[in-house]
């Protein structure tokens, strides 16, 4: 009988040694406040479809108004992938300052009717004339919008 018992200790500890080493090993834990890049971001996206002529890395800005130093509202970086690019919004507040600081890390969750400007850069930068602009203000309500590259105009 106390074999028994010995033993069922024994395999009691053995078992939650196991179970702590489960949690540690084969859970990991975020030491950062950055995003998993698995992790889902709560910011609106907007997708450009249909993009021919250029590659790699473009940029958008929502903007109130084609002008310079516009107030822009949210910005977005990503890659091409299939002549698609698909950005996550970032909140931003003027082309001057999104130029200077680039983008920031707070989701833009908001809505309405904004321009749109459109950069391919080597750089990376906001800083330069935009590739592309749209005549007509974008309405950005849902999670996900879409919009072809061909409803862009060169910018002059």
């Amino acid at each position: 009988m106390k074999t028994t018992k010995k033993w069922s200790k024994i395999l009691l500890k053995l078992m939650s040694a196991i179970m702590l080493s489960f949690l540690f090993f084969a859970c990991p834990v975020k030491t950062d406040d950055k995003p998993d890049e698995n992790e889902e971001s709560s910011g609106k996206k907007i997708t450009v479809t249909g993009i021919t002529g250029i590659t790699g890395t473009v940029q958008i800005a929502l903007v109130d108004e084609i002008a310079q130093n516009a107030n822009c509202a949210c910005a977005g970086k990503t890659t091409i992938n299939g002549g698609t690019a698909t950005f996550t919004l970032k909140k931003a507040t003027t082309m001057a300052t999104l130029a200077e600081n680039g983008l920031g890390d707070e989701d833009y969750t908001g809505t309405g009717s904004y321009y749109i400007f459109f950069w391919n850069n080597i750089d990376g930068t906001f800083e330069h004339q935009p590739l592309k602009h749209s005549t007509n203000e974008i309405n950005i309500s849902e999670a996900n919008t879409s919009i072809s590259y061909t409803d862009l105009v060169f910018s002059e």
